[in-house]
């Protein structure tokens, strides 16, 4: 019997701050919101809503009964549904807007293992893992993953080219890509243990290209207006802005693609074969 077992990676996230001159100028917002301080921060609005049994399959998900094939994207849209949550809330809660997510990307789980009872040339494992935007990233990311070639080992993802989507200020409904992974005996191995590292790289040309004009061309959100508004908010509140500030917001992170192979430490799956 073929068995997938799974361990929990973690993702990396790199933020940008700003580097500029300081200047003493002072956003005039409305008397209300001055007073009363802004509301917090709807980032869940595009998500579905949590299913009714969330906790329940959140409870069993280490049991080795649920596999991520089962789940549909109400689950695994929610960010709750991956470690350290509880820690990156707070960035939601507390945002400071002179800083920026640009990288941040990661696979859940980072370290899947499959289990063969069989040598046989052609036996295949399929299974499904998760690869998320990491919280905070307010950019759109372009991922291809690479496995390394195995002497007796075929391994393909499908699809192993997509864009990530950004976390902040809102979740965006493709801020997490389900992805298959396929494992193919192609030569007997011998009994013991075998790992193979999926490396991300940058996309191909043309694709990163249409990617990047899909990314420019799109239409200013609420959601970005309402970060323009926030950080003006924040910049009042602490008396200094850093210069040009709304300019950076409005027109230097609007609508940035960009490679996440371009920030990587290490393979972002750690494939685990076991043959017995």
């Amino acid at each position: 019997m073929n068995r997938l077992g799974i361990l929990v990676g973690a993702v990396v996230v790199v933020v940008i701050g700003i580097v500029a001159a300081i200047s003493y100028q002072t956003y005039q917002l409305n008397e209300e919101v001055s007073i009363k301080g802004l509301p917090p921060l709807d980032y869940m609005k595009n998500i579905p809503p949590k299913p009714v049994d969330f906790p329940l399959i959140m409870r069993e998900m280490e049991s080795g009964y649920i596999d991520l094939s089962d789940l549909n994207e109400s689950y695994w849209l929610q960010p709750d549904f991956y470690p350290n949550w509880d820690r990156a809330k707070r960035f939601y809660d507390q945002h400071d807007y002179s800083r920026w997510g640009v990288y941040g990307h990661g696979a859940y789980p980072a370290n899947p293992e499959v289990v063969f009872n069989t040598t046989k040339q052609g036996s295949w494992i399929s299974f499904d893992v998760l690869y998320r935007t990491g919280f905070g990233i307010e950019t759109w990311q372009g991922v291809k993953l690479v496995p390394e070639d195995n002497e007796y080992f075929n391994v393909k993802i499908t699809p192993n080219q997509f864009l990530l989507e950004p976390t902040f200020p809102v979740f965006m409904r493709g801020w997490v890509k389900k992805i298959t992974i396929n494992v193919t005996i192609k030569k007997e191995p011998p009994k013991g243990d075998y790992t193979i590292n999926i490396n991300i790289m940058p996309p191909d040309k043309e694709q990163a290209k249409k990617w990047f004009w899909e990314v420019l061309r799109k239409e200013s959100t609420p959601e970005e207006q309402e970060m323009i508004t926030r950080a003006k908010y924040q910049a009042e509140k602490e008396g200094t802005l850093p210069e040009k500030f709304e300019k950076w917001i409005e027109v230097g992170r609007k609508n940035k693609y960009v490679d996440a192979s371009a920030f990587s430490v290490g393979p972002r799956i750690i494939l685990k074969i076991r043959v017995v």
